[in-house]
């Protein structure tokens, strides 16, 4: 017997709906929002399950197995969208109309002759606030049986967080630092538009902002030859900078809160030229469970051959333990590590970098745009070290983009609420 790799009792079925209300129940999907390109994919199974047995399938199940495939190239052509002052009525509406709804009726009436305990699930979020919104959620069961249906409804007020990060400088020590070779600092801000930025439509209407090239403690010491620090004020001694709440503190967020919702989570070690954005125009392949997962760090390039899907995507990456990256690659967000990084090869990051300790010295062609911090926290060898071609160009575009890509969601302590009727 063929594998088909979906397995059904064929005599349960007395014809297509009830096999569609089958796959709703079985894979717990909202009969309210049916997702139809997965229900497509399960029922044609079906039907090829029935043919591998050479049993003869019935024409209505054709029919239905047509209309889904209608029903999903609907889906995939966008409507066009009306003119702010044009009212659609009439036939135009009918455009509107969502394709699944004549089906989902007949559903809800096979699952009421069957008394199938349906479930259907909404959710409503308004905005209240820059940062607040209101979430309501609501539950349904049973749907189809007078006696029997039910609904929960529960609500809870949520604010967007993200860290709030104010670097005093491109690079930020508690240590000492040192920069030799071809390495440059600037605190220069990038334009936030036209020549010479980042190419940012998001950053157009920021300001442009300018920090000291380096800042360290009160008794770090930076070591430079005279093309290395390209802005002025060159290196600024501040308290801050000693402080070790600068390292691990940012606004309302922490060290903690954002290892914890680390989009990406690497055990530290070597990682090669594999650290690229693969995607398409329209989408980032940055799923969980995706093989390339923890090496998709978003698209920070704007020139020609770039993955336009992955541009809004800037994750918060960790290392639990010391990094060091081989290789040509490029990514955006923000990094965090847990040890020292080490930094060889043509390797290009946009937005924050917090080291727990070093950024050791490192050969090739290596350029940070956004902010540096190393906290140094090996007291027996406080430095951070610049060689070679290694820049570090300040970046308040970079920096932004990088924090409110890293936004969460949490909850407001003792704003919700539950109803059950």
């Amino acid at each position: 017997m063929n594998d088909t790799g979906y397995q059904v009792h064929l005599d349960v079925f007395e014809g297509p709906l009830d096999l569609l209300l089958h796959l709703v129940k079985k894979h717990e999907l909202d009969i309210l929002d049916i997702p139809i390109s997965f229900v497509t994919g399960r029922y044609l199974a079906y039907l090829d399950a029935m043919t591998a047995l050479d049993i003869d399938v019935a024409a209505e199940y054709l029919v239905m197995a047509a209309t889904l495939c209608y029903i999903k190239s609907r889906e995939l052509v966008p409507s066009p969208e009306p003119l702010e002052d044009e009212a659609v009525t009439g036939e135009e509406a009918e455009g509107d109309v969502d394709p699944r709804a004549d089906l989902i009726r007949r559903l809800l009436a096979v699952a009421h002759e069957a008394a199938v305990d349906v479930v259907a699930l909404a959710a409503i979020a308004a905005r209240i606030s820059d940062y607040g919104f209101w979430v309501v959620s609501e539950g349904r069961a049973s749907i189809g049986s007078t006696a029997l249906e039910s609904a929960r409804q529960t609500g809870a007020f949520v604010r967007v967080a993200y860290p709030t990060i104010n670097p005093m400088g491109a690079i930020t020590s508690a240590g000492n630092v040192r920069l030799q070779g071809a390495a440059t600092v600037n605190g220069y801000d990038l334009p936030q538009s036209g020549a010479g930025s980042l190419g940012w439509s998001q950053c157009a209407t920021l300001p442009s902002d300018s920090v000291a090239a380096v800042v360290v403690g009160p008794a770090g010491t930076v070591t430079s030859g005279p093309h290395n620090i390209q802005s002025v004020p060159a290196v600024v001694h501040d308290s801050v900078a000693a402080d070790s709440n600068t390292y691990v503190r940012y606004g309302t967020e922490s060290w903690n809160s954002l290892t914890q919702n680390a989009d990406i989570k690497l055990p530290g070690g070597l990682y090669g030229s594999n650290i690229q954005p693969v995607g398409t125009d329209s989408t980032c392949d940055n799923s969980s469970t995706s093989l390339i997962h923890d090496t998709n760090w978003g698209e920070p390039i704007r020139t020609s051959g770039y993955i336009r899907g992955c541009t809004n995507y800037f994750p918060i990456i960790y290392s639990s333990a010391s990094l060091k990256i081989n290789g040509n690659g490029r990514g955006q967000g923000i990094l965090l590590i847990n040890g020292d990084l080490e930094i060889n090869g043509n390797f290009d990051f946009y937005g924050l970098i917090i080291a727990r300790d070093d950024l050791v010295k490192g050969n090739g062609t290596a350029r940070i745009f956004g902010a540096v911090y190393a906290a140094n926290l090996t007291e027996s060898n406080p430095l951070s070290w610049f060689t070679g071609t290694q820049d570090v160009q300040y970046s308040r575009c970079a920096i932004e983009s990088a924090l409110r890509g890293s936004a969460i969601l949490v909850r407001a302590k003792e704003r919700h609420w539950a109803q059950i009727f």
